[in-house]
C-alpha cells in the first residue's frame, strides 16, 4: 500500500512507506538472538545516509563512532586509519549485534513526520521490545525526548533494568558528554565492568 508522499524541507518527495520499510527492515537485519543491553532513541533521520545501521560513512558519523569507540576502541581506530570501508562497519555493526547489544527507534519515521506526541508510539514501541528483548535485558535510552516518553513506562511493564538517566545523543558538539554517560550507563546496568 503506498502512502502518498510528504514534502520535506526541500520540497522533494518523501515517501513513508518506503522508508519505514528500510528502517524497519535494518532493524530486523541487526537484532541479536538474544538481546543483552538495548539502546532506544526517539526516531530516525530523515537522511538515511545518517543512519546507524544504514550509514555508508560518507560524512561524521559521531553516534557510531562514538558507540564503538566505547564498546570496540581497537576496531574503531582500525575502521578509522583504513579511511572507513563499508565492509568493516559490517563487521563492526555485526559484532555489536553478536555481542547482543541492539539499537531501535520508538518511531519508523523521522520526528517531523510524526503527529502527537512522541509517548503515544509507547505501545508499538513495546510491542518492538518484547520481541526483541527480554525483561531482564539492559536498556539505554538516547535523548531526554525519548527518557521522559518511556522509562516511567518500561519500568511499569517491568523492564527493570532501565539507566535512570538519559543519555543524550552525540551532536552538536555532545560527543564527550555522550561517551562519559554512554560509559556511565553501561557500567551501572552492569553491562560493561571497565
Amino acid at each position: 500500500m503506498l502512502i502518498s508522499p510528504f514534502e520535506n524541507s526541500e520540497n522533494t518527495s518523501f515517501n513513508l512507506a518506503e522508508f519505514r520499510e528500510k528502517i524497519r527492515q535494518s532493524w530486523e537485519n541487526y537484532r541479536p538472538q538474544k538481546t543483552n543491553c538495548l539502546l532506544i532513541s526517539d526516531a530516525p533521520p530523515e537522511d538515511l545516509e545518517n543512519h546507524f545501521y544504514l550509514a555508508e560513512a560518507k560524512g561524521p558519523d559521531p553516534f557510531f563512532l562514538s558507540i564503538m569507540e566505547i564498546l570496540y576502541p581497537e576496531l574503531k581506530a582500525d575502521y578509522l586509519n583504513r579511511r572507513r570501508p563499508l565492509n568493516v562497519r559490517q563487521e563492526m555493526l555485526k559484532k555489536f549485534q553478536s555481542d547482543g547489544f541492539y539499537f531501535l527507534e520508538m518511531l519508523d519515521i523521522p520526528l517531523q513526520y510524526h503527529q502527537g506526541f512522541l509517548s503515544n508510539a509507547f505501545s508499538d514501541m513495546l510491542a518492538r521490545v518484547k520481541q526483541t528483548a527480554e525483561k531482564t535485558a539492559a536498556v539505554i535510552l538516547l535523548k531526554t525526548t525519548t527518557f521522559g516518553a518511556v522509562y516511567d513506562n518500561l519500568k511499569r511493564v517491568g523492564y527493570r533494568r532501565t539507566a535512570p538517566f538519559a543519555v543524550p545523543f552525540p551532536d552538536q558538539n555532545q560527543t564527550k558528554e555522550f561517551e562519559d554517560k554512554f560509559r556511565r550507563a553501561l557500567k551501572y546496568l552492569k553491562v560493561l565492568e571497565k
